[in-house]
């Protein structure tokens, strides 16, 4: 069977550098199936595929926004502004409510050591909360700290 140009499979060098890792989508995917359950190789190019389409519709749109302000970097506000604008809109106030608790994680840490980190109540590089399950409520909406 031959392969389509422009396919994850097709393994031509500028077009797989658009697509996201096909074992990261794989991991991913797995926490959605049970522990037996099988994913078929097409399904996770299928889903690498869309995923990656996904990323470049939202940041083509935040990347025009920047252009329109004169700004050359793309941040999370940025972001959230273009899901919102393109559709989305049911997740830009969990992505907002997340992005807050990462710039509180980051702040902490810049002056906290990160071997001190278990000191910091939301600390979403400690692997221990990820290994204990610690979750915040924001308005709302729990936010897996240890999924940051």
């Amino acid at each position: 069977m031959s392969e389509a140009v422009g396919t994850p499979e097709s393994g031509g060098s500028k077009e797989q550098e658009r697509f996201l890792p096909i074992a990261n989508i794989g991991r991913i995917m797995r926490r959605g199936v049970p522990e037996n359950g099988k994913i078929a190789k097409d399904a996770k190019e299928s889903i690498q595929e869309c995923v990656s389409e996904f990323i470049s519709f939202i940041t083509s749109e935040a990347s025009d926004k920047c252009m329109k302000e004169k700004r050359k970097t793309i941040n999370g506000d940025d972001l959230i502004w273009s899901m919102g604008t393109l559709g989305f809109e049911d997740y830009v106030e969990p992505l907002k409510l997340y992005l807050k608790l990462y710039r509180e994680v980051i702040f902490i840490h810049s002056f906290v050591p990160l071997f001190l980190c278990c000191l910091c109540y939301a600390c979403a590089a400690c692997e221990r909360n990820s290994e204990f399950g610690v979750r915040r409520r924001f308005g709302g909406y729990s936010i897996g700290v240890g999924e940051l």
